[in-house]
């Protein structure tokens, strides 16, 4: 049970570390776009 419990905390750790991993090069890519469209 306690295995258990240590899997889930970790899959869920890794699955924040992709998501904030990921999202922050997305959002800069879409600023980027949104600026120099702008301009």
């Amino acid at each position: 049970m306690l295995q258990t419990f240590w899997l889930n905390l970790l899959r869920q750790h890794l699955a924040l570390l992709l998501t904030h991993h990921y999202r922050l090069p997305v959002e800069s890519l879409l600023m980027g776009g949104h600026r120099i469209y702008h301009l």
